[in-house]
């Protein structure tokens, strides 16, 4: 995969058959590795997500006048609730999005990049493996309970300095 260059000794090294012939020797400044692309990439694009929500809360804090502390808690996470899912809405496919593209491709006679065949799968993978896929990042993502691990109520660096006053 493009970028592997960066590890390129390790997967030489490793028992990757026929490393030698296959390894990509193009670096990346920092390289992501998943076993299916379009997974990494919406796990890339989640991420964004948050940073970009945290961003524009604050920005919109600032100018809405609101100050620093705890006390605009609530102020802060309901705005922000509110921005990343506008965020979430412009940078990820929705599952109808996702099968309506793969069933544009498959029309046009593309083929699964593992399976070689013309079906509604993606690297040897069901349709469904993909949209459980989007369905755990934007449950990650938009998860209410810190508790149970969601990225939405842990909060951010920013957003916590902000709620804090620092």
């Amino acid at each position: 995969e493009l970028g592997c260059g960066a590890a390129l000794e390790r997967i030489l090294a490793s028992n990757v058959p026929n490393a030698r012939k296959v390894a990509c020797v193009v670096p990346t400044d920092r390289l992501l590795v998943c076993s299916v692309s379009n997974w990494g990439g919406y796990a890339l694009a989640a991420a964004l997500t948050l940073v970009a929500a945290d961003s524009a809360t604050l920005r919109e804090a600032q100018v809405a006048g609101v100050g620093v502390g705890t006390q605009h808690e609530d102020w802060v996470l309901t705005h922000r609730r509110r921005i990343l899912e506008e965020t979430w809405a412009a940078m990820m496919p929705s599952e109808d999005t996702e099968v309506e593209l793969l069933r544009q491709m498959v029309d046009a006679g593309a083929r699964d990049g593992l399976s070689k065949l013309n079906e509604m799968t993606v690297d040897g993978l069901p349709l469904e493996a993909q949209l459980s896929l989007l369905r755990g990042l934007r449950e990650l993502t938009f998860n209410d309970s810190a508790k149970e691990g969601g990225l939405f109520a842990a909060k951010s660096d920013a957003t916590m300095r902000w709620t804090r006053g620092l």
